[in-house]
């Protein structure tokens, strides 16, 4: 119910086989590993912070959970919005943010160690993350083209920014 459909047989296979090669037991059932969850990662990055930069980000909270047996399933550009108030970061008060949103599955303690790897981003203004208690629609899986298309449109915005800017 609710349009939230079960996870399909690749992903049940995929999960196996990354069980498999942790070394750990199948699940009770033999579908999906009991300790990976469904995580949703929200970034807020500096809104002056150059298109690279973010990719970079992304890229590394990326390679970290996948090296780490994790999945990334979805990873979405919510655009520059108004921050509600100023947040003072890097000897600078920020109004306005950039939000990512990061849907990834993985261990507890995986997603504890993406956040303390960058935590410390100066690109990064705050970041929370949410425990999810459902799979991602089939089709909303994870591409490295997503990222790739996410950082040309904010390189794009920056490149038109500058010449009106100019």
């Amino acid at each position: 119910a609710c349009g939230v459909s079960p996870p399909s047989r690749a992903d049940e296979e995929a999960g196996r086989r990354r069980a498999r090669q942790r070394g750990a037991a199948p699940a009770g059932d033999g579908t999906r590993d009991p300790e990976m969850v469904l995580y949703e990662l929200v970034i807020t990055l500096d809104a002056a912070a150059p298109g690279q930069n973010v990719l970079n980000v992304l890229q590394k909270a990326a390679r970290l959970v996948l090296s780490r047996s994790g999945n990334v399933r979805k990873v979405e550009n919510w655009g520059e919005r108004e921050l509600a108030y100023r947040v003072r970061r890097n000897k600078c008060n920020h109004t306005h943010a950039r939000f990512i949103s990061m849907w990834i599955d993985a261990h507890p303690a995986v997603l504890k160690e993406v956040e303390k790897s960058i935590r410390y981003e100066k690109e990064i203004l705050r970041q929370v993350s949410f425990k999810r208690k459902f799979t991602l629609p089939e089709g909303e899986g994870f591409l490295s083209r997503e990222i790739r298309e996410a950082a040309k449109r904010i390189s794009q915005e920056d490149a038109a920014q500058g010449a009106a800017g100019a």
